[in-house]
């Protein structure tokens, strides 16, 4: 699926099917879990503290100090 990014300025393919995410703000934690789009979350931030389901999710680190090596291994979409 086609979408636009408006952080890139251009159209970008998303995968269709099972989507891996790593999220690395609270905010947008919280939203996948209230959407029931939490099982699309392959880790999380060290600042995620709610809902209590993502405290069982691999944390790789905050937005200005992220664990690349945990990330790649997390392999997100």
């Amino acid at each position: 699926m086609r979408v636009f990014s408006e952080v890139l300025g251009e159209f970008v393919e998303v995968p269709e099917g099972r989507i891996r995410v790593v999220s690395l703000a609270p905010s947008v934690t919280e939203t996948l879990f209230y959407i029931g789009a939490g099982d699309m979350l392959a880790g999380v931030s060290s600042f995620c503290r709610k809902p209590p389901e993502a405290a069982k999710l691999p944390r790789v680190g905050g937005y200005l100090g992220v664990n690349y090596r945990l990330l790649h291994e997390l392999a997100p979409d």
